[in-house]
């Protein structure tokens, strides 16, 4: 896990009303955190300059790699007069926010952004990164943020500039940033990822009607809305149909992509000068500001044009990192590092052309996503155990690849989580991270085995290592039960793990504890069915030194079987979980494989005679 976010408001006032012109010596009253005092700075640029500078980076047909830089480089100059060194010169070892707030319309026309071409974007946790904000009304409604993603591509309607293979590029960085959360069919199957073309706002809002989503992005050209009284000063907005088509207006867009039910909490628009104001004396926002101004948590858009390649770029980059539970501010970051490492050259500026609206939670973002990151990992972590286990001895090497790669990534993970919560307030989160690593690292030992059982495969080897990634897991299970000796499943998992990787049970009064703390909860909680699963473990763990008490087991897993069914949401899966857990004896955790050390047999008998008892309850349930 990163650092913590530190944070910094900046806020611009001036006397008069909200528009005024953008003008050289035009002195504004800056406000820098609760602590610093106010001061005043003033513009130092003429308007026309200004405007040279930002036209120069506009991607001309003829481009002038020195004057582009000169453009930069006057920009930088400017945004630094603006934001204090002490701020923007951040050299600590975690990442600042710089949270700008104008109630000056000119200075959201303003590219603060172009301080970046004075500073390297080197580290995603390391720097400062810069976002908007607009003054809205007092809520004391804080919306969470989803536990299980759904995203809704928008793209505007296929053209000779915007053409298929872009719209395929945007789709395939969206599926990959949400790969984890399972299959481009499963996901889509699911819509927690729908694709939708559309030319016009109706469209918009006839697809935004049928599903919730907490993210969308937008690919469209934007375009000048046509204004009879000012053609050349127009608003920017975005055309959703041909070339030939108008440019809807911002606030129209901002009415069909306004939050219903608290979603979307993020609008990603791949589309130029979505963050362009052109005429603030007037009054005139930006499409981005207004989706702001409408309720959209998070906005970002490009107050300059967007290269193609470089819009795909961000998307991939962005969305990969706030699809797993981080910080959005980190996600922007880490979009704009990519975004400046463009391999195509200097003259590639779309990182300055980023700009974002961001508003957060007031109180307790950062604490909500640490739980809400672990319960990214378990969601992740279980689309990933099962693809594990639709994998067979025979099936093709590059999913069992892929399988491998994507657990070692959870693994690495949740190591780096569970680090940075050892002194965390809340020990309940170090405990649920210690949990999920166990659990993760017991599914890459079983992927091992199934590894080490393909033809040709280096069977020792592989063996070897899924014997030491179980026994890692083992005494991950160990610290979490320690931790809380009421956790009955962590508790019996990590007894099963000791005595197959041990043979024994260093102390085998631990399973009378585990099986205690199991019936209690069964006793007190007449829909809990999961502890009947641990009571049936226990009695199996018996048998390393007992005959198997059949009659309690088969009382154990009908009270499963009966319970479970009550549950709507089980669907058989308490079930089923329970049976692969006694296959695991019965074709892993064998003697043969090296496990169950100075003992004459292993477990795998007793097994099969608990898993025939469990088909033949199923069986029964089934007749009644």
């Amino acid at each position: 896990m990163s650092p913590p976010i530190g944070s910094t408001t900046i806020e611009f006032h001036r006397f008069g009303d909200e528009a005024d012109a953008l003008v050289r010596g035009r002195r504004y009253i800056r406000a820098c955190g609760f602590g610093a005092p106010a001061t005043e700075v003033a513009v130092t640029i003429e308007l026309k300059a200004l405007q040279k500078a930002l036209h120069r980076l506009r991607y001309a047909n003829e481009p002038d790699a020195d004057r582009e830089a000169a453009a930069r480089s006057t920009l930088a100059a400017e945004a630094r007069n603006f934001l204090p060194d002490e701020i923007i010169g951040h050299r600590e070892a975690s990442l600042h926010q710089v949270d700008i707030v104008s109630h000056a319309a000119e200075l959201r026309a303003y590219p603060f952004e172009a301080i970046y071409a004075s500073a390297a974007l080197l580290d995603p946790d390391q720097g400062v990164v810069l976002t908007r904000r607009i003054r809205l009304a007092f809520s004391d409604d804080t919306v969470p943020w989803p536990e299980k993603p759904s995203v809704l591509f928008l793209h505007a309607r296929r053209d000779r500039d915007l053409d298929d293979r872009l719209v395929e590029q945007h789709r395939q960085a969206l599926l990959e940033a949400l790969s984890p959360w399972g299959s481009p069919d499963r996901l889509e199957k699911d819509r927690r990822f729908v694709t939708c073309e559309v030319d016009s706002v109706a469209a918009i809002e006839a697809v935004r009607a049928t599903g919730r989503f907490d993210y969308i992005h937008v690919l469209a050209h934007g375009q000048q809305v046509d204004e009879d009284d000012l053609p050349d000063d127009g608003e920017w907005g975005i055309r959703l149909g041909d070339r030939r088509a108008e440019a809807v207006a911002p606030e129209i867009l901002a009415r069909a992509l306004a939050p219903i039910d608290h979603r979307p909490l993020v609008v990603t628009l791949a589309t130029c000068d979505s963050g362009t104001t052109q005429r603030p004396e007037l009054a005139n926002g930006n499409l981005a500001e207004a989706l702001h101004r409408a309720g959209v948590p998070v906005v970002i858009g490009s107050q300059l044009p967007l290269t193609k390649d470089g819009s795909v770029l961000f998307a991939a980059e962005f969305y990969r990192h706030l699809l797993r539970g981080t910080d959005v501010r980190r996600a922007l970051h880490a979009g704009r590092i990519a975004l400046q490492r463009d391999p195509r050259g200097e003259r590639v500026h779309d990182w300055l052309a980023l700009v974002a609206y961001v508003r957060l939670p007031p109180e307790g973002y950062a604490q909500h996503l640490e739980a809400l990151g672990l319960r990214h990992e378990l969601a992740m972590l279980e689309v990933t155990r099962k693809r594990a286990e639709a994998t067979s001895v025979d099936g093709p090497q590059a999913g069992l690849d892929a399988v491998e790669q994507e657990l070692s990534v959870r693994l690495q993970s949740l190591e780096a989580r569970s680090a940075s919560l050892r002194n965390h307030r809340d020990p309940r989160l170090l405990a649920e991270c210690i949990g999920l690593l166990a659990s993760a690292g017991k599914s890459l030992a079983e992927l091992l085995f199934t590894r080490a059982e393909r033809p040709g495969a280096d069977r020792d080897a592989l063996a070897a290592r899924a014997r030491a990634t179980l026994a890692t897991a083992a005494n991950h299970y160990r610290d979490v039960y320690r931790r809380n000796p009421s956790a009955h499943w962590q508790g019996i998992q990590h007894l099963a793990l000791e005595a197959v990787t041990c043979g024994r049970l260093a102390a085998p009064v631990d399973l009378l504890c585990v099986e205690r703390i199991a019936r209690i909860a069964c006793e007190s909680d007449a829909s809990e069915y999961w502890a009947f699963g641990t009571i049936v473990e226990v009695l199996l763990l018996r048998t390393l030194d007992a005959p198997l008490d059949r009659d309690a087991a088969h009382r154990a897993l009908r009270a499963l079987s009966d319970r479970a069914r009550m549950d709507p949401n089980d669907q058989g899966f308490a079930a089923e979980s329970t049976r692969r857990q006694l296959r695991r004896y019965m074709t892993w955790w064998t003697k043969r494989n090296g496990f169950f050390p100075g003992r004459s047999t292993d477990l795998g008998a007793a097994a099969g005679e608990l898993l025939a008892m469990s088909l033949l309850a199923d069986t029964d349930q089934g007749s009644g």
